[in-house]
Order: C-alpha cells, then sequence, then structure tokens
C-alpha cells in the first residue's frame, strides 16, 4: 500500500478532500497530522512514501518540518509537496525547492487533481527507485570488473617478479653446477687437480654465492615499501653532499662534471636521512650509466634544488641518450631495464621510486629537450 502524509493545521477542512482521494485511489493509505512536529513524528513512525506539507503552519512552519525530514536520514529521500493558500514569490519557491521539495500545490485543490499528483510522484518515485537500483547493480558490476582487473594486474606483475627472479637466479646457480660438477668430475676421474684450481673454483663460488645473495636482498628491498626508516627533519643539502662524498671519484673517473644549482636556504625535507641518500646515490648511479653509453666530451650531472610552500624537490639530470617515449612509462618497473642482461637485474629504480613512495614523496622523469633525462623527487617540506 502507498502511504501518503499530509501535515497542515487546518487538517479538519482537508478530510471531505482526502475522502473523496480515497475512493479514487483504492491501494492508498492518507494519513494525516495537524502541525509540524506531529507530522515529522509520524513521518519518523509510519515512514511514507511522499508527505504533502502546508507551508503556513503555527509553531513549526513548512519550510522547517522540510529541513528537518531532509537531515533524518530516515525521511531524506521521500518526495515532499508543498500546499499553499497564496501566490509564492521567486524567492519562496527557490527556497523551498532548495530545501529539497519536489512540486507546490495551490490550493484549494479538486480531488482528481491530488488524486493525480500523487499518482505521478509515485511513477516519479518508482522510476528514481528503479534508477538507483540499476546504479548500484552496475557499480557493483563494475566494482567487480575493477577488482578483477586488479587480480590480474597483481598475478601478473607476480608472474613478472617470479620470471625475473628464477632468470637472475638460474644465472649464477647454473654457474655453481657446472664449477662444483667440474670439480667432481676430475675427482671421480683420479685425475690431478692443483691446489690452485681448486681455491679458484671456491673462489668462483663464493662469487656466485654473494651474487644471489645480492639479488635476494635487492628483491626484499623492492617489497618493502615501508624500508625508509623514521621520518625525521633532514637537510637535503647535507644528504645529497653525503652522496657525492661516496661516489664523486667515481664519477670523475667516468669523465662526468657534477653541477649543483642549489636554492639558497633551502628548507629541510620530511622523510629518512639514510633512504634518501640511497636514492640519491642509485639516480647518480644510473645517470653515470647512461653517460656511459655515449661517446661526449662534455658529460654532465646536474643536481638541482627547489623548493614551495609544500614540497622540496630535487632534480638529477644527465646529458645522456634520454630514454625512449615508448619507455617511459616502464621506467620504475620491476625487473625493467636497458642494460645488457649481464649489467643488472633492472631493480634500482624501482627499489628507488618505492622508498621515495614510503617517506610520502613522489618520483618521475622525463626527458630533456636537447637530450638527457630528468628524475624529478618531491618531498614534503618538514614545516609543513
Amino acid at each position: 500500500m502507498l502511504k501518503v502524509l499530509f501535515v497542515d493545521d487546518q487538517v479538519e477542512m482537508l478530510k471531505p478532500l482526502l475522502n473523496l482521494v480515497k475512493n479514487l485511489l483504492k491501494d492508498v493509505t492518507i494519513l494525516a497530522e495537524s502541525s509540524g512536529a506531529a507530522g515529522l513524528e509520524r513521518a519518523r513512525v509510519d515512514k511514507p512514501d511522499m508527505i504533502f506539507l502546508d507551508i503556513s503552519m503555527p509553531g513549526m512552519d513548512g519550510y522547517e518540518v522540510c529541513r528537518r525530514l531532509r537531515q533524518s536520514t530516515q525521511t531524506e529521500s521521500v518526495p515532499i509537496l508543498f500546499l499553499s493558500s497564496m501566490d509564492l514569490t521567486m524567492k519562496e519557491q527557490l527556497e523551498a525547492f532548495e530545501l529539497g521539495a519536489v512540486d507546490f500545490l495551490r490550493k484549494p485543490i479538486q480531488s482528481v487533481e491530488l488524486a493525480t499528483r500523487i499518482r505521478v510522484v509515485e511513477r516519479l518515485n518508482n522510476y528514481t527507485q528503479h534508477l538507483e537500483e540499476l546504479v548500484a547493480e552496475q557499480t557493483q558490476k563494475i566494482e567487480k570488473q575493477q577488482l578483477l582487473a586488479a587480480r590480474t594486474q597483481r598475478l601478473a606483475a607476480m608472474g613478472t617478479l617470479a620470471a625475473g627472479i628464477a632468470h637472475e637466479i638460474n644465472q649464477p646457480l647454473n654457474a655453481l653446477k657446472v664449477t662444483a660438477d667440474g670439480l667432481l668430475y676430475w675427482k671421480d676421474r683420479d685425475e690431478h687437480i692443483s691446489e690452485e684450481e681448486v681455491f679458484d673454483g671456491l673462489r668462483f663460488i663464493s662469487k656466485q654465492c654473494f651474487r644471489i645473495e645480492s639479488i635476494i636482498n635487492n628483491m626484499r628491498d623492492l617489497v618493502q615499501q615501508g624500508s625508509g626508516g623514521e621520518m625525521v627533519s633532514v637537510d637535503t643539502h647535507n644528504v645529497i653532499e653525503q652522496a657525492l662524498s661516496l661516489i664523486g671519484q667515481q664519477l670523475m673517473s667516468h669523465g662526468i662534471e657534477i653541477v649543483r644549482h642549489f636554492e639558497q636556504g633551502l628548507p629541510h625535507c620530511l622523510g629518512s636521512q639514510t633512504a634518501l641518500e640511497q636514492v640519491v646515490l642509485n639516480l647518480l648511479t644510473n645517470g653515470m650509466n647512461a653517460l656511459d653509453s655515449i661517446q661526449s666530451n662534455n658529460k654532465q650531472l646536474v643536481i638541482e634544488t627547489r623548493s614551495d610552500a609544500e614540497l622540496v624537490t630535487i632534480r638529477v639530470i644527465d646529458n645522456g641518450p634520454g630514454i625512449p617515449e615508448e619507455k617511459l612509462e616502464s621506467i620504475f618497473d620491476p625487473f625493467y631495464t636497458s642494460s645488457p642482461a649481464t649489467e643488472g637485474m633492472g631493480l634500482g629504480l624501482s627499489i628507488t621510486q618505492n622508498l621515495i613512495v614510503s617517506m610520502r614523496g613522489s618520483l618521475a622523469v622525463e626527458n630533456v629537450e636537447g637530450g638527457g633525462a630528468s628524475f624529478i623527487i618531491t618531498l614534503p617540506r618538514a614545516s609543513a
């Protein structure tokens, strides 16, 4: 049964009209209250499908009743129609619509007009509910598809990760096996093998074990998003100089000039000094590798710093060959590398990005006009 609530201080005068409407609409239950307060309580208890409100009522007028109905989760979506015996100004009509009214009826009202209006609002309400159900259903489907897509992406990433690990570890494992089998082969044949050859084999085995250990440590760094350490106020320039003290001589030996463009009075950033130093080292090493791939007498690594009200930015720019546009989106993916397979497993930039994310920052890359690549670190200011 459709429930319709009328709230009017002259409800007794409305009863003949409401009785006529009952006769016209056999499936409608009509409820009536003579004050705003009583109407609010009736709406809370009986949960009507629509409400007709008189605007001019003593104590609590229709506008206030409408406002309170809209504030309640039980009645916030119930259609409300205002009743008025006077012509409303444009301002009054706009106020009513802003409060959530769907229509106006002017008194006196004919029974057929009122019955017709109830049917129209009922249909609109049914259409709205049906539309909401369709939206909810489609939303569930979209969410399910998104979950499936996310799961597929995770599985794909796990596949890439597993394949990369298998490939990287298989190489030293095969070398271990070949070396160990070779030593055993000569032992089984009772062939003489010098002590130096045995120790050469053992040194090679130790080297391959160290390589496997490095791969495992790199993997641990990759998956530990929170490995950045405690978030503290960090002197950015001091971190950069510390990193340069570790790799500066190596850069010079590769014929690379370091250029500093530091902002004077740069504020401290919020992060981990150890993690940020590792990030800068990784980017400098990445730039060195890029510059090693070209023949030039003017190899440069430029380090820029600047800040704004919220962020501290570090740029590491090389004048090397740059990054192919089609590979820019993949540059931070695990196991992506443009280097030969023997020179690394492509985890450096992925680990670097994870470290920056763990410090609530971001790492981006772009090509530089005229050649070269620019890696941009942004971190929150310590004061922010």
